[in-house]
């Protein structure tokens, strides 16, 4: 076993091995199964390997007594960091791994997620690795939507989640402000996401500039003031955009849903501001005048829209049984 006492561990292993025959992609082998993640375009690296593989290096794990006991991989080392201490040593190995070359898509995604777990000091870390695999892995939607699913695993996350910690290693590498601010703790993952999304229908450049603007104004904020702060920045320096922003958030409508603890869920909709004023006013009102019956008046408006989707869907059949 490796010893999980702050006395490194030599090496002694080709990088990219494993105890065994490494399996490409993910836990299921070289092709999905049922219900596992999607598989990676062969084009993304048949081993999956991030360059070629990297001379051998010294890890070896050592006895109590200092004496040899077995070369240790790879895989074996991450496995051990799984369980390990979240102190130094732990982050002084993930640090030593990850400048390896040669490791395989499967342990860099293991390493994301072992950084988000570390400490929230190691998030800008997870990003940077996670913008790194995008880059190099991420050459169609498909390769993308892989990604995603396997570091929201990792992450034990959203994949709206893990979408964002990706964005936001993209804005570090964009922006120096901003990689500085999270790296000093001046700036937070969910603030430096906050500002990601407010941006996020600027060029890349336009949107550079208003991160760090607004990183330049002073740390310590908390997301929502980071995102108020984004905003009004947008809309002072480019108004001339206004237009073309508007439309391209229209084509990202969307609705989700995202399971919650207790048999609950959230149920989302991005849509026009006008239409979600129209019908959070609507709701409002006519909760109002409606018998509270044991429940709050944000509960009512709840069961309103629930009863008024349920009506419109039943509506829906009827129509099509119909036609």
């Amino acid at each position: 076993m490796m010893s999980t006492s702050t006395q490194s561990p030599r090496l002694g292993y080709p990088v990219g091995s494993g105890s065994s025959a490494a399996p490409t992609l993910w836990d299921t082998g070289d092709t999905a199964s049922p219900g596992g993640p999607p598989r990676l375009e062969d084009g993304a690296g048949g081993s999956n390997a991030s360059g070629p593989q990297a001379d051998p290096i010294d890890l070896t794990s050592t006895g109590d007594g200092g004496g040899l006991e077995r070369t240790l991989s790879v895989d074996e080392v991450l496995d051990q960091l799984s369980s390990a201490p979240r102190d130094a040593h732990c982050l002084a190995m993930l640090d030593e791994l990850a400048s390896l070359g040669g490791l395989t898509l499967k342990q860099q995604v293991r390493l994301v997620g072992l950084y988000r777990q570390v400490s929230t000091a190691c998030d800008g870390k997870a990003a940077d690795l996670s913008a790194r695999l995008f880059e190099c892995h991420g050459k169609t939607e498909g390769d993308r939507r892989a990604l995603v699913d396997w570091i929201a695993r990792a992450t034990s996350s959203t994949h709206g989640d893990a979408a964002r910690l990706t964005q936001v290693g993209q804005a570090r590498q964009a922006t120096p402000e901003l990689k500085q601010s999270m790296d000093a703790g001046g700036t937070s993952l969910q603030g430096a996401a906050a500002l990601v999304g407010e941006t996020k229908n600027l060029s890349s450049q336009a949107a550079s500039q208003v991160i760090g603007t607004v990183i330049g104004q002073g740390p310590g904020r908390n997301p929502a003031e980071l995102r108020q702060a984004a905003r009004v920045q947008v809309e002072q320096a480019h108004q001339d955009t206004a237009v073309e922003r508007h439309a391209k958030a229209m084509r990202q409508r969307h609705v989700s849903v995202t399971p919650a603890a207790d048999g609950m869920s959230w149920l989302r909709a991005y849509v026009a501001s006008t239409d979600a004023t129209v019908v959070s006013s609507a709701l409002a009102r006519q909760a109002r005048s409606q018998p509270a019956a044991g429940r709050s008046l944000a509960n009512v408006e709840a069961d309103l829209l629930v009863d008024y989707l349920h009506q419109a869907i039943d509506q829906a059949d009827q129509t099509g049984r119909t036609s």
